[in-house]
């Protein structure tokens, strides 16, 4: 490249964006109301943009953004059934791979690999396993390996252009324990109780509770959870709002025309390891789309 005579400094100004954005805001308007998503905007923009326009004028948009993300347009949706149909092939071609004595780094070597090869525009392939009662949310494989008689969990998904897929296929390697059987079972009926009553209009709340009955009423009592599914699409984190659960306190608290859901209900044992039944749903104006169908036994894949 020819010298041009200009110096360059070590690192480019990181900021640059961020006063671009605000020249235009500025240019327009002396008094400017800006809206920033305070949970994922850093604190040295935060900083800049309090000492360049002063902290009054800076505005949480969280809730605002929550609600306009919640309904998809017609291209967000065919992302969203992409990155889950893709994700669903994945899970089932690593899961005909699993053997006793494959590493959880070899699984998620082969789903990775699954999903990429599958969609040129695929980005990301994120997946948090369970091996047995090796449980957990890290991300980056552990030394653990499968052993007979595992109850394996995939639970995750594909990503093309910023939009995260979100379902979960548990199965076993080998024969399950009697106790295993009774924990998948209770929960395919939970899943299932909710897959009957969701459609447009119907409020989260009576399908989280219906859900969570359905498990407590099959022996276990104890069972608790926050919310039995969440919207998915390009937020910082997989799961973003509204979530299937109860309160008022959400931009939505019903499913409406537009949204994509992602419907679980997971459960997590210290003895028999993770499980989660979990599948993506576009609410349409008449009822709904499932994008992938869970497995309803632990002898998945059927050879």
């Amino acid at each position: 490249m020819e010298d041009d005579g200009l110096e360059k400094p070590s690192q480019p100004d990181m900021m640059v964006p961020v006063k671009i954005a605000l020249d235009f805001i500025t240019e327009r308007t002396a008094e400017a109301k800006i809206g920033v998503q305070s949970p994922s905007i850093p604190h040295d923009i935060w900083d800049f943009l309090s000492n360049c326009t002063g902290v009054g004028s800076l505005y949480n948009c969280e809730k605002v953004l929550n609600r306009a993300r919640a309904i998809k347009t017609d291209w967000e949706i065919g992302l969203l059934r992409r990155t889950a149909k893709i994700t669903e092939t994945a899970m089932l071609e690593t899961a005909y791979c699993i053997v006793p004595g494959m590493s959880e780094k070899e699984i998620l070597s082969i789903y990775r690999n699954a999903a990429f090869s599958q969609d040129l525009d695929v980005i990301g392939a994120y997946t948090v396993s369970g091996i047995g009662a090796e449980y957990s949310i890290v991300q980056i494989p552990r030394n653990i390996s499968v052993k007979e008689n595992d109850i394996l969990r995939l639970d995750g998904g594909a990503n093309i252009c910023g939009y995260q897929a979100d379902i979960a296929r548990t199965f076993v390697v080998g024969k399950p324990a009697d106790k295993a059987v009774q924990i998948f079972e209770a929960l395919y009926r939970a899943f299932d109780t909710g897959r009957s009553m969701i459609g447009p209009g119907v409020p989260f709340e009576p399908v989280f509770h219906a859900m969570q009955d359905t498990v407590r009423k099959s022996g276990f009592e104890k069972y608790t959870r926050g919310h039995c599914g969440h919207s998915v699409g390009c937020n910082i984190f997989v799961e973003e709002r509204p979530f299937v659960a109860p309160g008022e306190d959400q931009e939505f608290t019903a499913f409406m025309p537009g949204m994509v859901m992602s419907i679980e209900v997971p459960f997590y044992s210290a003895v028999y390891g993770a499980f989660n039944i979990e599948d993506t749903v576009l609410i349409t104006e008449n009822g709904c789309e499932w994008f992938t169908t869970v497995n309803d036994s632990l002898f998945w894949p059927r050879h």
